[in-house]
This record gives structure tokens, C-alpha cells and sequence, in this order.
């Protein structure tokens, strides 16, 4: 994961804004991949979602949306083997880059966080397998993948605690059945939404 060079950023640093809410290791980790500064968006999110809010996020692309949801999912995570946060994306290919994204963050945690990244295809059985065994933490999924597992059994969602549709206009037109209102009950951040219209990027 890249810092997005285009992106605006504001003059306070991840450090001095969230020193008291996020972990300091997460704050390191995300400093030596670039990010120092957050971008109006993921102040305007951490503000929401660190208060215990739910959270709406209409944003560019190039904003920083896509960090402004793992930040406060990797700092609320427990080491316990349980899903405590599901993102959903509409494609294989979203789902690989915020699962690529999310496990780069990860690996500067003290403690062993695991980010499995469910999608349909060759790997598929594998991934099933490793989620009644070992249920990760942290599961980025395709619609039709998350669909497949929770209609099968496989997803046990008793310790979620975050779920993010992220391109939930794109999710439900991709799968009209797709699990957002099955699991909805966690605190959800959703972005690019056309279901709920929400103007400037996060509204409470």
C-alpha cells in the first residue's frame, strides 16, 4: 500500500489528533507506509466512527476513503480468534487491494491479526476451510463469496463489531441478495453510497 500523493491532507498529524484513540503501534505502522497527515475525509470519519457512530462516507477516489475504515477496524480488533470485521466490496479485484492493504497495516500490530481475503474461485475451498478453523479477524470479501458462506454456515458473526460496504451501490447491483442487511447490525461505514445520498463526505 502506497500513500496517495494526490489526496488533500490536514495540517495535524494521525499522531497529535489521535494519540488517545489509536493505538500508538498503528500510528507508526501507518507512518512508515506514508501516511502521516489524514486526508478531510478520514479526519472526518475517525472523528464519527472513533465516538462510537455510525458512519455514511461519500468520497472521491483518490481520498482516502479506503484507510479511513481499516484504521478504526485495526485499532478495535482482539487478538482472539473470532470475525470482528467484515468489509465488502463489489469485485475480486477491490476485495485483493483492500485486503492487501489491510494486511500491510496489520503486520505492524504486537499482536497476531490475520486478514483473510474471501473471494469465489480457485482458493475458495481452502478459504472455507480456514474459516472454520481458524476464523480470522479481519475478512475482505467479494458480495457473492460472503453471500455463499453465510447462506452455507460458515460465517459466524457473533463477534462482529465492524461492517463496511464499501461501493454499496455497486454491491447491490452486483448481488441484490447481497449480506449487507443480514449483517447490519455492527457498526457499519459505507462509501460512494447511492442507498443513502449523504453530502459533504460523512454525516452523523
Amino acid at each position: 500500500m502506497q500513500a496517495e500523493a494526490a489526496a488533500e491532507v490536514v495540517g495535524v498529524s494521525f499522531e497529535e489528533a489521535y494519540s488517545d484513540r489509536l493505538p500508538e503501534w498503528l500510528i507508526t505502522r501507518a507512518a512508515e507506509l506514508g501516511y502521516t497527515n489524514p486526508t478531510p475525509v478520514q479526519q472526518e470519519t475517525l472523528d464519527t466512527v472513533l465516538d462510537g457512530h455510525d458512519a455514511i462516507v461519500q468520497a472521491k477516489t483518490g481520498s482516502g476513503k479506503t484507510l479511513a475504515y481499516l484504521l478504526p477496524i485495526l485499532a478495535n480488533l482482539k487478538p482472539t480468534s473470532s470475525v470482528q470485521a467484515l468489509v465488502l466490496l463489489p469485485t475480486r479485484e477491490l476485495a485483493t487491494q483492500v485486503a492487501r492493504a489491510a494486511r500491510q497495516l496489520a503486520a505492524g500490530s504486537p499482536d497476531r491479526l490475520l486478514v483473510m481475503a474471501l473471494m469465489d474461485g480457485s482458493g475458495a475451498k481452502r478459504q472455507r476451510k480456514w474459516l472454520v478453523a481458524e476464523p480470522p479477524q479481519v475478512i475482505v470479501a467479494n458480495v457473492q463469496q460472503a453471500e455463499s458462506v453465510l447462506r452455507a454456515g460458515l460465517l459466524r458473526m457473533g463477534g462482529l463489531r465492524m461492517l463496511v460496504v464499501d461501493e454499496v451501490d455497486e454491491c447491490v447491483s452486483t448481488d441484490p441478495r447481497a449480506p449487507c442487511s443480514t449483517a447490519c447490525s455492527p457498526r457499519s461505514c459505507a462509501s460512494r453510497s447511492r442507498l443513502w445520498p449523504v453530502r459533504p463526505s460523512v454525516r452523523r
